[in-house]
């Protein structure tokens, strides 16, 4: 959402899993957000959208990061928000 205002936005955390045998991390979360700031690919909507979206995120044997996958129906979230 780079570049955009959306004057009302929040992370939620629903869920969380740890795969040993595949070292990945799953983050399942729910954004809230409404279009109500000046900045935007429109003028402000005032739509709001709640969106699920998951991250997936891969360690390596050192623990540390080596990918991040987000599944994520963008543009979904933007028809809720009145940008298509």
């Amino acid at each position: 959402m780079s570049g955009y205002q959306v004057a009302t936005q929040l992370l939620r955390l629903v869920r969380r899993a740890w795969d040993e045998a595949n070292r990945c991390a799953l983050f399942f979360a729910t954004f809230h957000a409404t279009h109500s700031g000046e900045r935007g690919p429109i003028p402000p909507t005032n739509k709001s959208t709640n969106t699920d979206y998951l991250y997936a995120v891969k360690v390596n044997q050192d623990d540390l990061m080596e990918s991040m996958t987000k599944v994520w129906n963008a543009p979904w979230a933007h028809r809720k928000l009145g940008w298509m």
